[in-house]
């Protein structure tokens, strides 16, 4: 029965290799290599250098590792090594190899939910965030409020105005309604409409007052019953408290 190193030798033969061209292929130094095949084990470091330099040499002679193993299954397990142990380097790398499993799963998960999320963001409002960067590129105003862009960050979303009224009405009406300099709404409403109006400078005018109920961010404005004229109300974000103490 051949030793190990004997049938390390026999399979290079057959490929007609050289320990040379194994070394070179391996980064294995050739007295290590000469080492393998003349069964100098006690000159390996430990059982899994052993089998590093033998996966190694099979590949670079170009043998199928499986059969070659299988067939010396008895002789490897059987080969005694004086320094029979695992190097630190090889428990170093699996600790950290096992700590980037499971330190990086969390992150990465979030890292995706972030851009799905961002994505699902610019892609829904991408029309609207256009709008701004060609307003603010172009230096015009907003037309919805008719301020300038000296204070685009407090304007950039009407949806989260400061301004958000409701409007009820009671009776007939004539209103009107200028946001920023635009005119929005000049018409007579019927006794059960309803308006609601979001922005940051408004100006409304009722010809009759009494005939509606007024709700400014959710807060109704109840002496608007007591008015019998028509009332002009301009309401902005730094005058919005004096309303509620009326």
């Amino acid at each position: 029965m051949n030793s190990l190193g004997e049938s390390l030798k026999k399979e290079r033969y057959k490929k007609e290799i050289t320990l040379t061209e194994i070394s070179g292929k391996t980064n294995i130094s050739i007295n290590v290599l000469k080492a393998l095949e003349n069964n100098r084990f006690d000159e390996i470091s430990g059982r899994f250098y052993l089998k590093h330099y033998l996966n190694s040499y099979l590949n670079a002679i170009g043998v199928d590792k499986k059969i070659f193993f299988e067939k010396n299954k008895g002789i490897i397990d059987s080969i005694k090594i004086k320094n029979d142990s695992m190097p630190k380097f090889y428990f170093s790398k699996l600790k950290y190899s096992r700590f980037k499993k499971r330190n990086f799963l969390l992150p990465s998960v979030l890292i995706l939910i972030l851009f799905i999320g961002s994505f699902y963001f610019f892609y829904t409002y991408r029309q609207d965030i256009v709008n701004v960067f060609r307003l603010i590129i172009e230096k015009r105003a907003i037309p919805e409020t008719g301020m300038e862009f000296n204070s685009i960050f407090n304007e950039f979303c009407f949806d989260y105005s400061p301004l958000n009224i409701e409007i009820v009405f009671k009776g007939d009406c004539w209103t009107k309604v200028i946001r920023g300099d635009k005119i929005e709404i000049q018409q007579i409403f019927k006794k059960g409409d309803r308006v609601k109006i979001k922005g940051y400078k408004l100006s409304i005018t009722f010809g009759d007052p009494s005939k509606v109920k007024f709700y400014l961010n959710d807060k109704e404005l109840v002496y608007f019953e007591e008015l019998r004229k028509i009332e002009t109300i301009s309401i902005n974000p730094f005058n919005i408290d004096s309303f509620f103490k009326k």
